[in-house]
């Protein structure tokens, strides 16, 4: 379905944003899933070979819409805009691709280059073509299968994994949430498998570790929060099922039901061959550094897991009397609390094999590790014998850029942890869509990230936290590009460009 701004547009039915389409489809919804099922179909055979040319890449679009509209593999001839900013008008989209593409030839999109150089061009060639958006619909989609090739041409296939991405199915959603008033204060756009693939295609985004979000499971009764959990769990490995390409997935718990956790979090882990579990900053106001949940960790120690925390609702009612959303303030603060109790309570001096992630750039950690260290040094809480300073515990711990992209705070993250231990996260589906697509590129071209930390943050940190993804890469680097797999969206094979 159109996305974008345009005033007229001959593309879309009469007095509809509804693009015309060879199913003669009416309804956007509608429409939106047959194109995601039809292009997603043809991303599973190789894709068109060529030299690497605005034709080859005409082709490449071609192919995967092919089934969905009359001008697939056409440039546009309209304007259009998203946002209120405006694309290349279409009178000079010939001209300009032909003018970028000139650049593959170039030897630093050949094979002998450094990893390195490499995505830092192919990075700046993203972004060009982004912003030239040569098709009516599809651009996303097209680009990541393009730039694929591109790199595995180099040697250099690409892997931009996502951390903080929540799934909401209607299982856990009605379980859990008012739609009038929803946890956190923000209401989410509908959740689909669907609209998740298509915004990770516009977002160039290959593969995404999933979470439930706010509250978690357990809403008062131990058994319908172990059956929730299950559910949930179950509904993550069917994505990683049906496509291991692009999906990972952590574990709920049904905490603060200890006994229901750890059966969760067997099953999870040895059954469904989940990458993780989520906790939350508190379970029905009992914080993760209570002695109560001592076995639990003492088990997720054992077995040395990723463990990603995430924010929910303070305990305290005072937190909500000021009548605003709790993802405004509370969120953050919490996520505070739990760093720091966990922390002075010795919960992560205990386990040390264990790999902690933090929502939101951990919240008003960052800001607040200096008075960390004040305390510390005035040796005001006990036990720092064993736990050590607070500022080596933050930087053995993960931290991610869910709502925290901005350069103010990458700076204090790389003061306060270094940026080794920073993992790019959006919160899709609660952050609304367009801003989700664009915080990817404002992290690729941030004028406070180097280009080797850009690519840490935007990969490599999480492929040294996910076996099964760095795994993944090195599958798709040693496959030949006749074999390419759904990862680099492959397509149809045709005869090469004359």
């Amino acid at each position: 379905m159109s996305g974008y701004d345009v005033f007229d547009d001959p593309y879309c039915y009469k007095g509809t944003s509804v693009l015309k389409n060879r199913a003669r489809l009416r309804d956007a919804k509608t429409l939106d899933d047959f194109e995601l099922e039809m292009s997603t179909l043809r991303s599973q055979e190789p894709l068109p070979d060529g030299r690497f040319t605005p034709a080859h890449y005409r082709r490449v679009h071609h192919h995967l819409f092919q089934d969905v509209y009359s001008w697939a593999g056409k440039y546009r001839t309209v304007r259009t805009a998203k946002g209120g900013n405006w694309f290349c008008y279409p009178e000079h989209i010939a001209s300009s691709t032909d003018q970028l593409f000139k650049k593959l030839a170039l030897p630093v999109f050949k094979p002998g280059v450094s990893a390195a150089d490499f995505l830092d061009a192919a990075t700046d060639f993203l972004a060009e073509l982004n912003a030239i958006h040569p098709f009516r619909e599809g651009n996303g989609r097209s680009q990541l299968s393009f730039l694929h090739l591109v790199g595995q041409r180099a040697g250099h296939p690409l892997l931009l994994a996502r951390i903080h991405h929540h799934i909401l199915p209607d299982v856990f959603w009605r379980a859990t949430n008012d739609a009038r008033s929803p946890v956190g204060g923000i209401l989410p756009a509908p959740w689909s498998k669907e609209s998740t693939l298509s915004y990770m295609d516009d977002a160039g985004i290959d593969v995404a570790i999933t979470s439930i979000s706010t509250p978690g499971v357990h809403m008062g009764d131990d058994t319908a929060a172990r059956d929730l959990a299950q559910r949930v769990n179950e509904i993550s490995a069917e994505l990683i099922q049906d496509r291991p390409d692009r999906f990972g997935g952590f574990a709920a718990l049904p905490l603060p039901d200890v006994d229901g956790a750890l059966r969760a979090l067997e099953y999870g882990l040895d059954i469904l061959k989940l990458d993780g579990i989520v906790l939350f900053s508190n379970a029905r106001g009992i914080y993760l550094g209570d002695t109560r949940f001592r076995p639990l960790f003492d088990e997720l120690e054992r077995r040395k897991a990723v463990v990603f925390v995430h924010p929910t609702a303070s305990p305290d009612a005072a937190a909500r009397s000021l009548g605003l959303p709790d993802s405004l303030i509370d969120f953050t603060a919490d996520t505070t609390r739990v760093v720091a109790q966990m922390h002075y309570g010795n919960t992560f001096a205990r386990t040390p094999n264990v790999k902690y992630i933090f929502s939101h750039a951990g919240g008003t950690i960052p800001y607040l590790a200096t008075r960390f260290s004040i305390v510390d040094e005035m040796n005001v809480i006990p036990g720092a014998e064993e736990r050590g300073s607070a500022a080596d515990t933050l930087r053995r711990l993960y931290w991610d850029t869910a709502l925290s992209w901005k350069p103010p705070v990458l700076r204090m993250l790389r003061s306060a942890v270094g940026m080794d231990q920073v993992l790019f996260g959006s919160d899709y589906p609660y952050l609304r869509r367009d801003l989700a697509v664009a915080c990817r590129q404002e992290v690729s071209t941030s004028a406070e990230l180097n280009p080797e930390e850009g690519r840490a943050v935007l990969a490599q940190n999480a492929l040294k936290l996910f076996p099964r993804l760095a795994q993944l890469q090195q599958d798709v680097k040693h496959l030949a590009p006749a074999h390419t797999p759904p990862i680099a969206a492959a397509g149809e094979r045709r005869a090469k460009e004359p």
